[in-house]
């Protein structure tokens, strides 16, 4: 079995604390969930379920996304950036109905292994 690798930096939340009540097994089997989480590409808006272990659960804007074959890229970020994206996840959020509370938005870098 081929495991691939691609990196993912988003402006978002780091949703995993919230991980077993936010994804129900009818949200799971939902053509939304499809929605949410299969268009993982730069300037989306996306939910990251790992799909390995199910460690994490992040929702943001995606500002970079690489495989393991990709060259180099340059990502620059600034606050006004910051708080663009931040409305626009907001936004996407209360559109899918995920209630997330008081959370703090972040810039997220991590590996996906598929």
């Amino acid at each position: 079995m081929s495991v691939s690798k691609n990196t993912y930096v988003i402006y978002g939340y780091d949703l995993s604390m919230m991980r077993n009540v936010l994804l129900t097994e009818e949200l799971c089997e939902s053509k939304k969930y499809e929605e949410m989480v299969c268009c993982q590409r730069k300037g989306k808006i996306q939910l990251f379920d790992d799909p390995m272990n199910g460690d994490y659960l992040y929702a943001g804007f995606i500002v970079g996304e690489f495989d393991e074959y990709g060259g180099d890229e340059c990502i620059k970020a600034n606050a006004s950036n910051a708080e663009m994206y931040h409305a626009m996840v907001d936004q996407q959020l209360e559109d899918w109905n995920i209630h997330i509370g008081v959370l703090p938005f972040e810039l997220i870098v991590f590996n996906e292994y598929t």
